[in-house]
């Protein structure tokens, strides 16, 4: 009965917005009668690998060019996906974000392991998408982001099963020298202030031939989480020693140099660089039921995250068509330590099952790990000239080598002191004394190929239909070793079966290969008028899980799919005043792919199965309204209802039909107005600027042993600045309302960790363009 009052539900807010796209350019021609054209900024985007206006892409994007980023004061992933309700995200602070497109979670359990990407990202032209995080890079002289809902299967591959987010950078000009400098300060009450420095120079070498592009930042997200005094369950430990306030501050550094080469008229090349560095001094979440952003940590918490890659494309054009060849080198670097004390307090009520987990009546402790990921991708396409013909095409190869590994250390204070460790040293007495009761190391390889393509025909002036197709294969292995606890030499079993002490040495073969289609039709009815209907699939690859004693499910998972089935539309109404895009959409998920919690009751570790069935349906929807030369009103909304669609026997329980996935709010949305005053202020235009979004209640996981419901929230933020010909200020609150949204609940450590969105902060930014 739930299920069918949601599809109610989201029916009626169906209707209602399309009662308002009916209405809303009617009401516009109304309220302004001008002759001549408006038009907001035309963006150019290249998500379908060649230029055009995001208003002539027949898929569903939204982008930000350059002047929006600015005055958005977009700087991360979680400032600009405020204003993309068909993206939610599970946050666990500064560089720890997940994205989740249309409702499509990388991971539906609880567990936040090994979870394959389930949307893909995109700097410039090569994938840096990680599994179960993808890096943050900071949007510093960022030319545009494009962000694409939907399978992108074909042109995109692996882990663009739900869409696509790109990153495009400002390249190098060759035709003169310039540059910008920025600096920002904010200040909260509840925690410390922040600043942000960031700059770009561009230096011509050889006019029109050759030029250099220096790209810089540095950044302090102040902290606003207090580790406050505590007291484990039995009383016997406090955290006297590691008391502070603020204890999550962050500090990112990065640049980029990139050198672009204009060969001739017809071919270039451009080389680039980028490295980023983010230090966490703890995590960004607390425990509401202690207080207003108070948690109670035993242990200091860290994360550290770098990466670099390096990138050369090289274009040209063949006359009978456009060539692209770009291959990069990406490095990525994590560490962190996080306290473990309420998951060992829980261990330790499982000795009966596993003596090695007796740590004593009020154990405390941490996991401290570290990851590395290296990958080399090379893509070469062709696409048609335009020719004036009606066949339009783009055909491609790609590869990618990738290598992985991760090293886990689970701590627990004064292990050789309690009753397991004694049990492990009475059956392996070579055992040296350790405070690491599970300790695993993993290493992985991965080829992927890939064969893309896709073809267009006009079959008459208006309508154009395309089929495209994707073929890859992809190879990998890999090994994961497990000591319980670290240094043993042997595998011992109880009379029942269960493991006392544990070495293990898995082998983690996987091979697949597979075809994606796609198919579109569009149909232009006007210049300002467009019409597609799409069929595409996005697939994400599978794996194994390490051959342990106890696993409950396959030993290998397979790829899951994702089966779009979409209508959309672009417009523009009023002479350009207005712009009303949308997309409605249903899919269906097969045998997706989840980290769960080992169902056999007598283990406890995490592993990832193919877990069942679920479809999605929605709609999503944009506009743009200039009732004034100098007034812009624009909103977004995401209405989404994504559910199991037959019953999970795989999660432990099991799962209903109907049953929620996670991080996929209902109804998102937000709206925003910008008013320039069209007189002179100190030589600048003065603005004023607010925006509001709200984002609806989610569950952060579909099993039912850790699942909780996330809050709806509502951000608001303000702002007013000059804009100069060649300087501007801009003073802002963000989160006006100071809210405490609930970005994610943490159900991984079996405490109560919420990751709230920043308190309300007051800044101010200044830039000069030279």
């Amino acid at each position: 009965m739930a299920t069918k009052k949601r599809r109610w539900v989201l029916a009626g807010r169906v209707s209602l917005l399309a009662l308002f796209a009916a209405a809303f350019p009617f009401a516009s021609a109304r309220a302004q009668a001008a002759d001549e054209t408006v038009s907001s900024e035309e963006i150019i985007v290249t998500a379908r690998k060649r230029s055009e206006s995001v208003q002539d892409a027949p898929l569903s994007i939204q982008a930000f060019g350059e002047a929006q980023l600015e005055q958005l004061n977009v700087n991360s992933f979680e400032d600009y996906v405020r204003f993309t309700p068909s993206v939610s995200f599970v946050s666990e602070g500064p560089g720890q974000t997940k994205i989740v497109i249309r409702g499509v979670a990388e991971s539906t359990g609880a567990a936040d392991g090994g979870g394959r990407s389930s949307a893909a990202l995109y700097l410039d032209e090569q994938p840096i998408t990680v599994d179960a995080q993808s890096p943050d890079p900071r949007l510093v002289d960022i030319e545009r982001v494009e962000v694409l809902s939907g399978p992108q299967g074909t042109l995109y591959g692996a882990s663009s099963q739900s869409g696509t987010i790109r990153i495009i950078t400002n390249k190098p000009d060759t035709s003169g020298f310039g540059g910008y400098v920025e600096a920002g300060l904010r200040f909260m009450d509840e925690g410390e202030s922040s600043y942000d420095l960031n700059g770009a120079l561009n230096i011509p070498i050889v006019q029109d031939r050759l030029a250099l592009r220096i790209t810089g930042f540095d950044a302090e997200e102040g902290g606003f989480i207090d580790n406050v005094l505590g007291e484990t369950p039995g009383g016997t430990t406090d955290n006297a020693d590691v008391v502070g306030d603020d204890i999550n501050a962050s500090h990112a550094a990065g640049g980029r140099v990139a050198a672009r080469w204009e060969i001739n008229p017809n071919w270039s090349a451009t080389a680039a660089y980028v490295f980023q560095d983010v230090d966490v001094d703890g995590r960004s979440d607390y425990d509401p039921s202690l207080g207003d952003l108070q948690a109670v940590r035993f242990f200091n918490e860290t994360y550290n995250d770098e990466w670099d890659q390096t990138a050369l494309t090289i274009e040209g054009d063949l006359g009978f068509a456009d060539l692209v060849v770009t291959g990069a080198y990406f490095s990525r670097r994590t560490s962190y330590v996080n306290d473990n004390t309420a998951y060992n307090q829980y261990l330790t009520t499982t000795a009966a099952y596993f003596p090695l987990y007796d740590f004593g009546p009020d154990p405390t402790g941490f996991n401290s790990g570290r990851g590395t990921d290296e990958r080399t991708s090379i893509e070469a396409r062709l696409s048609s000239a335009d020719t004036g013909s009606r066949w339009s095409w783009i055909v491609g190869t790609f590869y990618q080598d990738a290598e992985n590994g991760f090293e886990l250390n689970s701590h627990v204070t004064d292990y050789e002191s309690s009753p397991g460790f004694a049990t492990a040293v009475a059956y392996d007495p070579l055992l040296q004394p350790t405070d690491v009761y599970f300790y695993q190391v993993g290493r992985y390889e991965q080829q992927q190929f890939a064969l893309f393509g896709e073809l267009s025909y006009d079959i008459t002036d208006q309508l154009t239909a395309t089929i495209g197709g994707r073929w890859f294969t992809v190879d990998g292995d890999g090994r994961l070793q497990t000591q319980l606890p670290f240094g043993a030499l042997s595998t011992i079993v109880d009379g029942s079966g269960r493991p006392i002490t544990t070495v293990e040495d898995s082998v983690l073969p996987f091979d697949e290969e597979g075809f994606t289609p796609k198919l579109n039709l569009t149909y232009t009815a006007s210049e300002n008028l467009l019409f597609y209907a799409t069929y595409s699939q996005g697939f994400r690859l599978g794996g194994a899980n390490r051959q342990r004693l106890g696993l409950a499910v396959p030993v290998q998972y397979d790829a899951d799919l994702l089966t779009n089935y979409e209508f959309g539309w672009k417009s523009q109404w009023d002479e350009g005043r207005v712009t009303f895009n949308g997309a409605a959409f249903y899919m269906t998920w097969d045998d997706f792919i989840s980290d769960i919690r080992n169902p056999n009751p007598a283990t406890f570790f995490f592993v990832t199965a193919n877990a069942g069935q679920a479809e999605i349906v929605g709609v999503e929807m944009e506009a743009l309204w200039r009732p004034l030369d100098n007034l812009e009103i624009g909103g977004s909304a995401t209405m989404l209802n994504a559910e199991l669609s037959e019953p999970s026997d795989v999660l432990a329980g099991g799962v209903p039909e109907g049953a929620r996935l996670p991080i996929s709010p209902e109804f998102k949305a937000a709206v925003f107005a910008e008013y320039r005053f069209g007189a002179q202020l100190l030589g600048a235009e003065p603005y004023v600027r607010g925006d509001i979004s709200y984002t609806g209640d989610s569950v952060n996981s579909i099993d039912p042993s850790a699942a909780s419901t996330q809050d709806a929230y509502t951000l608001a933020n303000l702002q007013a600045g000059l804009d100069g010909e060649s300087w501007s200020v801009n003073l802002f609150i963000n989160n006006v309302t100071d809210e405490r949204a609930q970005l994610f609940i943490n159900p991984n450590f079996f405490d109560t960790r919420v990751t709230p969105s920043r308190p309300r902060e007051i800044g101010i930014t200044l830039r000069r363009s030279f």
